[in-house]
């Protein structure tokens, strides 16, 4: 084999492995795209959920207070009724 055909087969080897690595590397970030793709919809989920837990508890925590205080206004009312 002369030189050049050894410089032409090294060359098609590098070309070989170069090829090899890139189609890796796009692997790879398709992969890590995918992932992240994956922990944006998790954690706009786990937000959204938070965000209607949220609500939920000021309605309920409103709701509460309310309660409390018409059981507080009906507590004086029927104490006022009484002498202690």
């Amino acid at each position: 084999m002369s030189v050049i055909q050894l410089l032409v087969q090294e060359n098609c080897d590098l070309r070989l492995r170069l090829d090899t690595s890139v189609m890796s590397l796009r692997q790879a970030e398709a992969d890590h795209r995918a992932d992240l793709e994956d922990l944006q919809y998790r954690l706009d989920d786990a937000e959204t959920r938070a965000s209607s837990r949220q609500r939920s508890d000021r309605q309920r925590i409103d709701e509460l207070s309310k309660e409390n205080e018409r059981l507080s206004e009906q507590l004086l009312t029927v104490s006022g009724h009484f002498d202690f």
